[in-house]
């Protein structure tokens, strides 16, 4: 009697953990999480706009300990290069459905830059493909940018829509005696973004805080790209940023 009874408790964990598995799965329109060690380049296409000295885009482990942490690496030495900025990065070889609520997720880590004026990393959302998302006509971008003299960020929330650029939002962060804008510092480590995109209105959160939240909005375009991205002015040593853990999931299926 016990030992059916311990099958039958089995069996029912079983079907339940693999009914929650298949839940969670049909929720997900795009995930990459980079465990495989590479960058499958089955998925994703690397893109470079300017001129580097040299610049690394691949899939390292940044855990030194026996555990393993793979995260996608975006790395650009720009000294004695001549173009002002230049882009490098990769964007999705899957094109996304977009007409439906979404949640677009990431981990990004600015790597505790010592000097991170002229560096971003970016998400863009693009319906068109290019070397750099930035030069075409519509897209929606999260960004963190270095504020001299480089140690601190601002947050950039803007849209392009048929080639005008709208700033959503930007986060300047606190300001000085001078009343000049600082950035804010962020903390070592992976932060997790999040752009919800339901029933017309964006919100954004970073590391679960809401950070800005727009009514009455709608994407001008209906499939996109993933672009994740770096930028870097000329003439700086190699920086690097870190990117992990990107999904897309659709919002209106209930869990």
């Amino acid at each position: 009697m016990l030992q059916r009874l311990l099958i039958y408790v089995f069996l029912t964990l079983l079907i339940f953990l693999f009914g929650c598995h298949n839940t969670v799965d049909n929720n997900l329109i795009f995930k990459e999480d980079f465990e495989k060690g590479i960058l499958d380049s089955s998925r994703w296409k690397i893109t470079t706009d300017g001129d580097f000295a040299d610049y690394t885009v691949d899939v390292c482990d940044v855990d030194i300990s026996e555990k393993n942490d793979f995260r996608l690496r975006l790395q650009a030495n720009t000294l004695e290069t001549s173009d002002p900025l230049k882009y490098l990065g990769v964007r999705s070889k899957e094109v996304l459905d977009l007409n439906t609520d979404l949640e677009i997720s990431f981990d990004v880590d600015w790597n505790d830059q010592a000097n991170g004026c002229y560096l971003t990393a970016s998400l863009y959302l693009c319906p068109t493909i290019s070397e750099n998302p930035k030069n075409e006509n519509d897209w929606l971008k999260f960004e963190y940018t270095g504020v001299p003299p480089g140690r601190n960020v601002r947050i950039n929330i803007w849209e392009k829509i048929n080639g005008a650029v709208i700033p959503h939002y930007t986060d300047w962060g606190p300001r000085d005696e001078k009343d000049k804008p600082v950035g804010k510092y962020l903390e070592p480590g992976k932060h997790t973004i999040k752009l919800v995109i339901s029933g017309s209105t964006l919100k954004i959160f970073e590391d679960d805080n809401e950070i800005y939240y727009l009514r009455e909005y709608k994407l001008s375009f209906t499939t996109a790209y993933i672009y994740l991205q770096m930028s870097s002015g000329t003439n700086y040593p190699a920086r690097t940023v870190y990117f992990d853990n990107i999904s897309v999931k659709d919002i209106n299926i209930q869990d």
